[in-house]
């Protein structure tokens, strides 16, 4: 596992408390089309819930994020089904907040994500590198800090998914970091590990 460094990030996604220590939160994704996507802390308690209303409901493959009151942080958009299409995170009055691009064919999990500067500002960037062949794991870094890092814990593909999650996944993030941001980044791998079966 790599050592995550602490640091303050310049924006957030949530209201969820940003914890100045690392900390884990758990997702689980329940089904292949995300559907219904739960996100919990080390102690189970519940954070985020997500999901979508499945394919051709709309010109993007849509995912709306939510508090654990069920208000909306955020929606995650996928630009079609090619690997190379663009990512979009969309507050909910429509605003874009953040793009995710893919930056190398050779190692497809790679990504940058861009997130927008507030009131002008320069925009900050996220760089998402997987750290083997399949990308079991993959650490997001800012500049040269390692801020967090995704580890798939379960994956299932198979048919009958009674009783077992599609996916599951750790995510450990550093001291002062929204774990609203990272979840994002999250999502993104687990649906890139969904459809292409890395």
């Amino acid at each position: 596992m790599a050592a995550l460094e602490s640091c303050s990030l310049p924006f957030h996604f949530s209201d969820v408390p940003i914890a100045q220590e690392e900390t884990s939160i758990f997702i689980k994704c329940h089904d292949r089309m995300f559907s219904k996507v739960t996100v919990v802390d080390d102690r189970g308690q519940e954070l985020f819930v997500g999901g979508g209303e499945g394919l051709m409901k709309s010109w993007s493959w849509r995912r709306q994020i939510k508090d654990t009151a069920g208000l909306p942080l955020f929606d995650l958009r996928h630009h079609g089904w090619a690997m190379k299409n663009l990512w979009t995170v969309e507050s909910p009055d429509g605003g874009q907040m953040a793009e995710l691009r893919h930056v190398s064919d050779a190692r497809r999990s790679d990504l940058d994500m861009f997130l927008k500067g507030k009131e002008g500002g320069e925009d900050v960037v996220l760089n998402v590198r997987q750290k083997d062949h399949s990308a079991i794991t993959t650490q997001v870094y800012f500049g040269d800090r390692c801020v967090a890092e995704l580890l798939l814990q379960e994956s299932n593909d198979i048919t009958d998914l009674s009783g077992v999650d599609r996916s599951s996944w750790r995510v450990r993030i550093a001291g002062g970091v929204d774990p609203a941001v990272i979840l994002v980044i999250a999502l993104c791998r687990a649906e890139m590990h969904h459809i292409w079966r890395q």
